[in-house]
């Protein structure tokens, strides 16, 4: 850009690459006497900074992406790399597949972000999507091919449409629940899923945690359980890794659980799951939902429209209302922060009512 400067002078201002800047460009410019010596001066540091980029500059992002994507999903697990994969596919290369990295926009990421807001994608999925498109351009901007990474100046929406809560269970309930997954076979009851719901009813645990726990990661003599692995499903697959957030942790049993568990576990190798399919294989998450989980929340009006998610909701807001700190509910939970343990305590369906009496309890005192 040349303009003006002083009344007698010309200045000449360029965007450069600078890698040490949080933005990953600067601004760098000079005075001149003559307009023509500024707009020489600029035409020269252009030239420079476009010898500089890669050859890839030119690529469009789909040819890009699929270059480079077995570097960038390797900060991410099996099943995170296979959704941001899906991302890419689904929504960012039908938008710009057929764009040169070099000239996507941060205003055509806007506009595409409004128009899949238009389209009912929500808001979520379309952060996923930026996500994805991110890592790619970041590892451009990183390599030399582009002097910004574009997504990062784009706001990602706000899902702003109300959401249905419903309140959390009670353990009564969560027991209720669980005996109404008892199936009846030719050769007796079938417990397993019974004992499944209630183990994740009550300890909180990630269904992929749940379905990969064997008998040595009980410890039941001291009301505990270990959390080190779990199943995810990737592609129809089933991948084993470490939990979400990478790390093992130890979760409280009740007694009653304790009870289930033990017998569950009797007479089985400590290498055995807990909570075996057929074949000892793991159970999946489909299976139970067809199998019993479905039959209940659609028969019964206390729990219909639960997920099996929900289940976690319950575990941890009861946790909480027995009186154990939030802190030591985000260390069972397995959570990254206090923030994430917050969303998944929910109100209890006498809550207002508790609440209003301690209210008259409290204005009869001071009154």
């Amino acid at each position: 850009m040349i303009r003006r400067y002083r009344q007698t002078r010309w200045q000449a201002r360029v965007t450069v690459r600078d890698p040490a800047r949080s933005r990953g460009y600067a601004e760098i410019s000079r005075t001149f006497d003559t307009r023509r010596e500024a707009e020489k001066w600029e035409a020269t540091r252009k030239r420079e900074e476009r010898a500089r980029r890669t050859p890839d500059a030119r690529l469009k992002l789909s040819v890009y992406a699929e270059k480079v994507w077995p570097i960038v999903s390797m900060r991410w697990k099996e099943k995170t790399a296979a959704g941001m994969r899906g991302a890419l596919t689904t929504r960012v290369f039908p938008m710009f597949g057929s764009v040169r990295v070099s000239d996507i926009r941060s205003t055509r990421i806007d506009a595409a972000v409004a128009e899949w807001l238009a389209s009912g994608v929500s808001a979520s999925t379309i952060a996923d999507s930026l996500a994805a498109m991110n890592a790619v351009l970041d590892y451009a901007w990183r390599d030399g091919a582009i002097d910004q990474n574009p997504v990062r100046m784009v706001r990602r929406p706000v899902d702003v449409r109300p959401k249905p809560s419903r309140p959390a269970l009670t353990l009564a309930q969560v027991r209720r629940l669980a005996d109404l997954c008892l199936v009846s076979s030719r050769t007796g009851t079938v417990t397993v899923y019974r004992d499944l719901v209630l183990c994740l009813g009550t300890t909180g645990l990630r269904f992929g945690e749940a379905i990969a726990l064997r008998a040595a990661d009980l410890d039941l003599p001291r009301g505990r359980l270990l959390v080190s692995r779990s199943f995810v499903e990737v592609d129809g697959r089933l991948v084993l890794q470490t939990p979400k957030s990478g790390r093992s942790r130890t979760v409280p049993v009740p007694g009653f659980l304790a009870d289930v568990l033990r017998a569950r576990v009797a007479n089985l190798p400590l290498t055995a799951l807990v909570f075996e399919g057929r074949n000892g294989a793991p159970i999946r998450n489909n299976t139970l939902r067809k199998a019993v989980w479905n039959r209940v929340v659609r028969s019964d009006p206390m729990f219909a429209g639960m997920r099996i998610h929900d289940l976690r909701s319950a575990a941890l807001t009861n946790f909480s209302l027995a009186g154990v700190p939030i802190t030591d509910v985000q260390q069972i939970a397995g959570h990254s922060s206090l923030v994430v343990t917050s969303r998944y305590a929910r109100p209890r369906e006498d809550a207002v009512s508790r609440a209003a009496a301690a209210l008259d309890a409290f204005s009869t005192d001071v009154g």
